[in-house]
């Protein structure tokens, strides 16, 4: 049975960022793929982290590869942009 990380409210790009990172782009290729700074990568990280939980960089990164590999679910409620 999959463990269940987190249930969390995740933006279009968070969610977007997260499936990203589950398939092992880097803050670079994930800023060129969605046409923003890689700052603003680096903020969805940080939000990430702090909705998911996720101690570290590292941590948002295997949580990322289990949910995307099925291992893992998380509990996403995603919502539009305002």
């Amino acid at each position: 049975m999959n463990q269940i990380y987190a249930r969390a409210t995740l933006s279009q790009c968070e969610t977007e960022v997260l499936r990203l990172l589950g398939d092992g782009k880097t803050t670079a290729e994930i800023a060129k793929k969605l046409k923003i700074s890689m700052k603003t990568v680096q903020e969805y990280c940080s939000r990430l982290k702090k909705k998911l939980r996720a101690a570290s960089r590292n941590r948002l990164i295997r949580i990322a590869v289990l949910w995307r590999a099925g291992v893992a679910e998380i509990v996403v409620r995603a919502i539009g942009r305002k």
